[in-house]
Order: C-alpha cells, then sequence, then structure tokens
C-alpha cells in the first residue's frame, strides 16, 4: 500500500489525468454506473485532500462538479460517500510509465444489494 503523500505524488503527477477502465462486467449491474469505459480522472492536491474531476470522452464533466476525497488512514485510500455509493480511490505500485496505478472501488450504500457497483484501473494518459 502506498502512503498518502506516495497516493497524493502518484494521482496528481499526470498532467492529462488517468484513464478508467472497468474490471467488473457493467453491463450485468443491477444500477447504472457511475464511471465509464474511458472517462478521465483528474486529481488536484487541495491542501490535505484531493479534488477529482471526471470528465467523459466527448470532454464533458461526468459528475457536474468536482468532489472532494479526505484520506482514511484506516483503509489507506482516499474516500467520499456521493451519488449513493462510498467511494476509495488509491494508488499501487505497478509496472506502468510512472510506476503506479489508479485503483477505484465503489459500494452501494443502501440496497438493492451492497456489492461493489463498478471498480477500475486508470492508466495515465
Amino acid at each position: 500500500m502506498a502512503t498518502k503523500v506516495q497516493t497524493v505524488s502518484a494521482l496528481t503527477t499526470p498532467q492529462n489525468g488517468w484513464t478508467f477502465t472497468p474490471t467488473t462486467d457493467v453491463k450485468q449491474l443491477l444500477r447504472r454506473p457511475v464511471f465509464m469505459q474511458g472517462d478521465n480522472f483528474l486529481f488536484t492536491s487541495v491542501g490535505d485532500n484531493l479534488a477529482l474531476r471526471v470528465v467523459d470522452t466527448g470532454g464533458k464533466q461526468v459528475l457536474g462538479k468536482d468532489l472532494l476525497l479526505g484520506w482514511d488512514p484506516a483503509t489507506e485510500a482516499f474516500t467520499v460517500t456521493a451519488y449513493g455509493r462510498h467511494m476509495e480511490i488509491r494508488a499501487s505500485p505497478a509496472n506502468t510509465g510512472l510506476g503506479w496505478r489508479l485503483k477505484y472501488q465503489g459500494v452501494y450504500e443502501a440496497e438493492p444489494h451492497l456489492a461493489p457497483d463498478e471498480g477500475g484501473d486508470g492508466d495515465p494518459k
């Protein structure tokens, strides 16, 4: 696991953001996923936190606004609860150009199920 400082550095380094690639079959889900294949995650430092802006392949902002992510030392991830999901975002060492991979997991807050709705990896653009 990466430390908070390593995670901030890894996630904010790519100037063009991270490309989202779902790791689950989003067509089999009971609810609409928030993020789709090819969405671009852009992170900026905001004090001790991170701001996340997600832009689709057409350049439109997916969430309508930036999300403020706070560090959760228990999970060693930046987290936020929004859009009916508890979201965790972390960086992990990987064999990529930057040496890091973005990991995202969103879990529904309420029924119809509590299974992860979309998970994914990111590669820097």
